[in-house]
């Protein structure tokens, strides 16, 4: 939801592997069609989680260039901005980076990464933009915790507001980490098979109201086809 522009969007990527080159489709809910806004950077699959900050998502990309890994997308002017990661982020560092993904906590962006078999680490924006403001949260050595691997923590989800940082397991459940008690513990199993989960945000914001402000048609979207991007397949 763009609070600017009191509008609804949807954002597509229609990407190659190949050539790690993308376009962007955007649909406003409440019209009939998606729009092509031209080129975008490849996004990493499961590269983001909670991550939408002051009308902006945020997305980890697939770019070997180091400049290139941070993007922001502004939903009010449809635009692709790089963001500075944290200054001890040279090529070698990235390079001995197994995964990495970007999010939100108490208002500032993070990132979490893996930096070796055994160790799990989460940085803080403190101030938007400023690349000088990375902060370590806090580490997590998951060697300490007999039979944990790196691995198993398939992914975070979100920040409690307690702190506590929420991993979809893969092992199907749902775990957190207090930073403060440095300990996991079990929330949730799920049911057998591959599970998938994500935040909800509760909002007071009425899709009644702010989209369907007048009487259309339940039709089908259209998809036009996206304008030719050179290399992109």
């Amino acid at each position: 939801f763009c609070p600017r522009t009191k509008q609804y969007k949807v954002v597509r990527f229609m990407s190659s592997a190949q050539t790690l080159r993308a376009v962007a489709l955007v649909h406003t809910l409440g019209t009939r069609s998606w729009r092509n806004i031209g080129e975008a950077p490849h996004p990493k699959p499961q590269g983001f989680f909670d991550n939408f900050l002051d009308g902006k998502l945020h997305l980890i990309t697939a770019s070997r260039n180091i400049c290139d890994v941070l993007f922001s997308f502004d939903l009010e002017t449809e635009k692709f901005e790089p963001v500075p990661l944290p200054a001890h982020f040279s090529p070698e560092y990235y390079g001995k980076i197994s995964w990495i993904s970007v999010g939100v906590t108490c208002g500032c962006l993070c990132l979490c990464y893996t930096s070796s078999d055994t160790h799990f680490e989460v940085f803080v924006m403190e101030e938007y933009g400023v690349r000088e403001s990375w902060i370590k949260k806090f580490a997590i050595d998951v060697k300490f915790y007999c039979g944990l691997r790196i691995e198993d923590l398939q992914k975070p989800i979100k920040y409690l507001n307690n702190e506590e940082l929420l991993f979809l397991s893969r092992f199907n459940s749902l775990v957190s980490y207090s930073p403060q008690k440095g300990t996991f513990r079990d929330i949730k199993s799920l049911d057998n098979g591959r599970a998938e989960a994500i935040s909800h945000v509760s909002s007071f914001v009425s899709l009644k109201t702010h989209v369907f402000k007048r009487e259309i048609k339940y039709e089908k979207i259209k998809l036009e086809s996206p304008k030719p991007v050179q290399n992109v397949s």
